[in-house]
């Protein structure tokens, strides 16, 4: 009796699936939260300035972060749609993190 040619070798792992390709759900989660400062602005917004405040509110309100990491996080959070910014027309302009 003889065996099969490979019946000593693993199975055929499982067939790769489009659930956790590069663009998946998941990822995309993972990947706005990625940063430590998004969660500490999304908490402070949310916990210090009941859902709004000016950038420099915002950030005297977070000790540690650079100008440049905030407006970085901030740009990253508004293209991602966690954040709105709101514009007012006023002299000077201002603008709100919503």
């Amino acid at each position: 009796m003889t065996t099969p040619p490979n019946s000593d070798l693993a199975p055929d792992p499982a067939p790769v699936t489009d659930d956790w390709r590069e663009d998946c759900a998941p990822r995309r989660v993972l990947d706005l939260f990625a940063t430590k400062w998004t969660s500490m602005v999304l908490h402070t917004l949310d916990a210090r300035h009941e859902g709004g405040a000016r950038t420099g509110v915002l950030h005297r309100s977070l000790p540690g972060i650079s100008k440049k990491m905030l407006t970085q996080t901030l740009r990253d959070m508004e293209t991602s749609g966690l954040i709105l910014r709101d514009v007012l027309a006023t002299m000077p302009p201002r603008s709100n993190i919503v």
